[in-house]
């Protein structure tokens, strides 16, 4: 049986853009200022618990909200924020069509 393996933490897709780019989305919807969206996107691509990152961002903006909540719509949105360029694609279709 063939097998392929793939550490996809950046490697397929661009996660710290897809990061960046729900950073802009949560805040504007918080009227975060850029410098305070950037310092949230650079913790969200820290190799840490996004638990713990989460946390944080809500106990310095003194947000009205849960950890958990920011977290779960952080984790609804990526699949759909993620990107994958043509070359990458064209190399996945490569192994699917090798079996």
């Amino acid at each position: 049986m063939p097998l392929a393996i793939f550490d996809l933490d950046g490697t397929l897709v661009d996660q710290a853009g897809a990061a960046r780019t729900w950073t802009r989305g949560f805040a504007k919807a918080w009227s975060l200022d850029e410098q305070d969206a950037g310092d949230i996107a650079a913790a969200l691509t820290q190799r840490r618990p996004k638990g713990e990152v989460f946390s944080l961002i809500i106990q310095r903006f003194g947000l009205p909200v849960t950890p958990d909540v920011v977290w779960s719509d952080y984790r609804a949105q990526m699949p759909g924020l993620v990107r994958c360029t043509d070359a990458d694609r064209s190399a996945l279709q490569d192994l699917r069509d090798a079996g």
